[in-house]
């Protein structure tokens, strides 16, 4: 939320308006464009300009970094309320293969990567994303899951941790 408008409801009013590409760079090995979008509530008044910064950069074996930065600028106070992971997350995912969006861990696996390090990741779905239902996310709900499975996930981790 943002104030009191809803940009992550699938069939909200609200929206994010793309205004213009500021810089773009398009090498062999990495991409890079910048852009500015206006943050609209449901009556088309920009509550944000915000600047995006989204660079994609090549690694070996079929691997890639995304990278997405955004900074935001408001004209006045607003209160940034809780948030799920959008629509155009799940469209994403989907469109790279993928059946799972989540909202945690990616940014520390992929340090770990770097670092040299192995990783093992284990996820718990706690909900529909965003826009599936057709309703309201619901923050209850995805503690009542985590709750709900909490010694299923316990055994799960006692029983494969040692064998690492």
């Amino acid at each position: 939320m943002i104030g009191d408008t809803n940009f992550w409801e699938d069939r909200g009013t609200a929206r994010i308006a793309h205004q213009r590409i500021l810089r773009y760079e398009d090498g062999d090995d990495e991409a890079f464009v910048e852009s500015e979008n206006a943050w609209l509530n449901k009556d088309g008044a920009p509550l944000l300009r915000e600047l995006r910064r989204t660079s994609v950069q090549a690694l070996p074996d079929k691997e890639w970094i995304l990278e997405i930065d955004m900074q935001f600028e408001a004209k006045q106070p607003l209160t940034m309320g809780q948030t799920a992971f959008g629509p155009i997350g799940v469209r994403m995912a989907k469109t790279i293969g993928g059946h799972i969006v989540g909202m945690s861990t990616a940014l520390e696996a992929i340090a770990a990567r770097e670092a040299g390090l192995e990783v093992l990741g284990v996820s718990l779905v706690t909900n529909l994303a965003a826009g599936i239902t057709g309703e309201p996310l619901n923050h209850a709900e995805v503690l009542a899951a985590g709750n709900a499975a909490a010694a299923r996930m316990g055994g799960l981790l006692s029983a494969v941790v040692p064998r690492i």
